[in-house]
């Protein structure tokens, strides 16, 4: 094979590698609006509250999950202390099991809560300056209850 077509081939399979490397393993059609203020995510979830999840499993559609979270602080409306939260979807949130988030949340049909990606949820540990704006400007509210 002369050196020039050989040289094509190498670029072929360099470029060919590249993609299969970078390339997402699954794409994802969720698209969330980028920029958006606290008091945007707080006007438009009915609940706002950070917990633990102690419990993740997967829902019976398997296009998302069911997370049990024990609550620690609430804003906007009252929530029990252990509420079970629905996500799925595109748009899914993938909770970690023991891992502590900030949650906006909608109430689900047929009980519970549900939220998404794209509803302004943060893990805790980077939640700072939305807490802050939480603690500054949000109706605080029970977890009285279970």
């Amino acid at each position: 094979m002369p050196r020039q077509a050989l040289r094509k081939l190498a670029c072929a399979l360099t470029g060919l590698a590249a993609f299969l490397i970078l390339a997402p393993a699954k794409a994802s059609a969720c698209r969330c609006p980028e920029h958006v203020s606290s008091a945007s995510y707080y006007k438009k979830a009915q609940f706002v509250v950070t917990g633990k999840v102690v419990e993740v499993h997967p829902n019976a559609k398997g296009d998302g999950w069911t997370a049990t979270v024990a609550v620690n602080r609430a804003w906007k409306a009252d929530v029990p202390k252990t509420i079970s939260i629905s996500t799925s979807t595109d748009c899914a949130l993938h909770f970690t099991q023991g891992a502590e988030y900030l949650l906006f949340l909608f109430p689900a049909p047929g009980g519970g809560y549900y939220t998404s990606r794209c509803a302004g949820n943060l893990a805790l540990v980077a939640a700072g300056p939305r807490l802050k704006w939480l603690e500054q400007h949000a109706s605080v509210a029970s977890t009285a209850g279970s």
